[in-house]
């Protein structure tokens, strides 16, 4: 029978591949085909070890694989922050020093549930396949591993660990793990990352335009200010607004109006003759991201938006064939 070989890049397959090939193999029965590839002949043999365990009693002999197959089937904070991490490009050690696990199970585990390494350059497919519908209409509650992805790809290491650090310093036993939980007034976050999350959590066309608008406004005011004070006031209303909106947003509720405004989306022309505009969004968007995420990284802040991935739908482009994206 033909041996199966996998694509070396399929924009169309999900980064379980390698596992959703093994156990279709398996289910296959005594006619499956064989597969070329090293970490699916490894998960077939698993998966049978599994089966057999049930009447022999023996665990499978592949403790690395066991032990990331259980951080794939628990779900949860720690598998969401390792496939996290994993599309930031953290090397495994660097991975097993943040969430407390052996570096060779992190290896098992990208090279058999979370296959991203090899195409870690194509934006476009990361954006369909890993963080979702979200980055377009903005992120639901449940949401939260296709967040962390998002920061992850965008900001890269440094702030994907604060925002990990301010959720787990939030989190209560028990407590589900959502978005608006961890944008409540007493989650204790520092409000700069509360801000870079509500900003993901705001759909980026329709009635929160305005909600763009109205903190591009306070943001500019914030640059133009001479007096630090006045300055840190203006951020932090801008951060307090977007965090309120989307609080609003998430619980089916109509979108507050920041005090004092009572202008609609095309009332104020700027330095520059440029229209605030609120279908215009995807640069209001780029500002509150980057101002969100320069205070909260200091120094160590991107200098150029194209570091991070576009919220806004963009034109339909190729990968190509070396696996590099849109």
């Amino acid at each position: 029978m033909t041996a199966l070989t996998l694509d070396d890049f399929d924009p169309f397959a999900l980064p379980t591949r390698k596992w959703d090939l093994a156990n279709e193999i398996v289910d296959d029965g005594p006619q499956r085909p064989d597969c070329d590839d090293p970490a699916v002949q490894a998960a077939v043999v698993f998966l049978e070890q599994i089966q057999a365990e049930k009447v022999t009693g023996l665990p499978p002999e592949d403790s690395l694989l066991g032990a990331a197959h259980r951080i794939y089937q628990d779900g949860g904070a720690l598998r969401w922050e390792i496939e996290a991490r994993l599309v930031a490009g953290e090397s495994d050690q660097q991975i097993a020093v943040r969430c407390d696990v052996p570096p060779d199970v992190i290896g098992r585990y990208e090279g058999t549930f979370f296959n991203v390494r090899y195409c870690l350059k194509a934006w476009g497919y990361l954006l369909n396949q890993v963080v979702g519908e979200g980055v377009h209409r903005g992120f639901e509650d449940d949401e939260v591993s296709n967040l962390w992805a998002w920061i992850a790809l965008g900001g890269g290491p440094l702030v994907l660990d604060a925002v990990v650090q301010a959720f787990r310093a939030a989190m209560k036993p028990g407590e589900p793990l959502t978005l608006s939980t961890f944008l409540r007034a007493d989650a204790g976050i520092d409000p700069r990352i509360q801000a870079l999350v509500a900003s993901a959590v705001l759909p980026p066309y329709g009635p929160s335009g305005i909600v763009w608008v109205e903190t591009r406004r306070l943001l500019l005011d914030a640059d133009a200010a001479i007096d630090e004070d006045r300055r840190a006031l203006l951020l932090e209303r801008a951060q307090k607004h977007v965090v309120h909106c989307a609080l609003a947003v998430l619980a089916l509720k109509p979108l507050p109006r920041l005090k004092g405004s009572s202008r609609g989306p095309k009332e104020r022309t700027p330095a520059g003759g440029k229209v605030d505009d609120a279908k215009g969004c995807g640069t209001t968007v780029k500002d509150v991201l980057l101002h969100t995420i320069s205070s909260a990284m200091g120094d160590n802040t991107p200098t150029n938006y194209d570091n991070l991935p576009h919220p806004v739908p963009r034109s339909p482009g190729a990968i190509a064939e070396d696996g590099t994206g849109i």
